[in-house]
């Protein structure tokens, strides 16, 4: 249940004023609009086994509500830890205690919850979701991620190709190192933790670049700053936004990939470096890196240390066996986040959790 599957929103005059009240206590738009739509979706469709319901909030809250009425099993996504009451802490995090309230009667009414990772999970528990519901799938890699066939039987060539197109544009050095983040530059990324890191990793190795790439929310001026007072703004690139059918580009040109962030219940670059065979170093408050770990596509470096952090990006770069992964693990993170192989294992899980019997059992992947 989404917003791409909820498309019956038609302007409704009977629930305009609904729309206006409670545009400022749940902070929507169109809530009661939504909602109707929600009622209609759900009646017209009772034959289903279950609804799985992307987002915690708003979906999350209308399906609750509509579930009073129209009973049926649900299943509800989670995806962010915005407004849970926990010990997690960055500027900017949005904390309304309204809000977490509302999210918590939402766990509690569905008959599952869908976490996208245990760090998601560790989270959900901790501000009070029922962990008896809880159940843990990745997201999926969505197809424009994945390479193509061509790119897959080549990676080597592409990732060659890639290097001299992305260092020729950015007038890198040839001889120089990449390292790459690819995120929005927002406080829950971590980002000054690369740049404190980044003198540290220069001593040992003096050809390094740290690109960042991704639109800025607020952060760009204090990275820019901090990167001044560390003397190595020379050193630190940042982009702006990258557009989708050229990230496979910036990855695959990457000597190594940098995840540093305070929370990050997922984390898709992980996902994409390591299809293109770039090695990914990440806190343990990511949540795609437990699956990049089993995998051999990346490493965990335990808390935030910039001297640590330095270190672990120094030793990486300078060893000749590190410098890629191979095309085995590269195929099977492919295989492993493939759309179809996610969407069977989270209608496996769903199945354990609230014991129906599938009508169709090909229906959710497809």
């Amino acid at each position: 249940m989404s917003y791409c599957v909820i498309h019956d929103r038609r302007f409704n005059p009977w629930v305009w004023l609904f729309d206006k009240l409670t545009h400022g206590l749940l902070r929507t738009r169109r809530f009661a609009t939504e909602l109707l739509a929600a009622f209609r979706f759900v009646r017209k469709n009772r034959d289903c086994e279950f609804f799985f319901v992307e987002n915690d909030y708003p979906l999350g809250l209308m399906a609750a509500i509509v579930s009073l009425f129209l009973p049926c099993a649900w299943v509800v996504g989670v995806n962010d830890t915005q407004n849970l009451k926990v010990s997690i802490s960055y500027p900017g995090r949005q904390q309304r205690r309204r809000m977490h309230h509302i999210k918590q009667w939402v766990y509690r009414r569905a008959d599952a919850v869908r976490a996208n990772s245990f760090v998601t999970r560790d989270v959900l528990a901790e501000s009070g979701c029922p962990e008896d519901k809880i159940i843990v799938v990745p997201l999926h890699a969505t197809r424009w991620m994945l390479p193509t066939p061509d790119e897959a039987a080549a990676m080597e060539r592409f990732r060659r190709q890639s290097r001299a197109q992305i260092y020729d544009r950015h007038a890198l050095a040839h001889d120089s190192e990449l390292l790459l983040i690819m995120c929005r530059l927002s406080a829950e990324k971590g980002l000054d933790l690369a740049i404190r890191a980044l003198p540290h990793a220069l001593e040992r190795c003096p050809r390094l670049t740290l690109m960042i790439c991704g639109p800025d929310r607020g952060q760009r001026a204090m990275l820019e700053r901090l990167a001044e007072e560390l003397g190595v703004r020379r050193q630190v690139l940042f982009t702006g936004n990258i557009a989708h059918e050229e990230l496979k580009h910036f990855f695959a040109a990457a000597s190594l990939h940098l995840a540093p962030s305070v929370i990050d219940t997922f984390n898709f670059s992980i996902i994409q470096a390591g299809m293109t065979q770039t090695f990914t170093l990440a806190t343990e408050r990511v949540g795609a890196a437990y699956w990049m770990e089993q995998m051999g596509s990346g490493r965990i470096v335990a808390g935030r240390e910039p001297e640590a952090w330095g270190r672990a990006v120094a030793e990486h770069v300078a060893s000749a066996e590190r410098r890629t992964i191979s095309a085995s693990v590269s195929e099977a993170l492919v295989a492993r986040f493939r759309p179809d192989a996610v969407a069977a294992e989270l209608l496996a899980a769903i199945e354990r959790k609230i014991g129906f019997a599938p009508k169709s059992r090909g229906s959710l992947a497809a």
